[in-house]
């Protein structure tokens, strides 16, 4: 879920944050991660629909991580992307009281909900071999 208080400060305008720099720290970030422990299981979030973020900054951003994800998946890295964090809280007040954090009506419930379903996913065990009769 790292990126959210990078789409703020380019909500409000600090130099330097811009959407390609945002995206390239991401990916620097996941660089150093995989040199510094190659065997690491990485998964990677989209951040959830903060409101003081426009809705079409967070869509892009979030949809920029996808090809990301699969350029290091396609290297051999240990990397998923769990895209239902990107909708796990509704985009209201009672959620998001501070309009930044989902501390509101069970928003950081629903923030573990979707870090449980997408561990449960990496972590699933392989369907069993079928044992071979003699």
């Amino acid at each position: 879920m790292a990126g959210t208080n990078d789409l703020l400060r380019l909500v409000r305008n600090v130099p330097g944050y811009t959407m390609p720099n945002i995206l390239n720290s991401m990916d620097l970030l996941l660089a150093q991660i995989f040199s510094l422990e190659p065997n690491v299981r990485v998964i990677v979030a989209p951040v959830v629909e903060s409101p003081r973020v426009a809705p079409w900054m967070i869509a892009r951003f979030d949809a920029s991580l996808k090809p990301i994800v699969e350029r290091y998946a396609k290297r051999g890295e240990r990397i998923t992307l769990a895209p239902s964090m990107q909708r796990a809280v509704p985009r209201d007040a009672a959620h998001f009281p501070d309009g930044i954090h989902p501390s509101g009506d069970g928003g950081y419930a629903e923030v573990a909900n979707a870090w449980l379903h997408a561990i449960e996913q990496v972590t699933a065990a392989p369907p069993a071999s079928p044992i071979a009769k003699q």
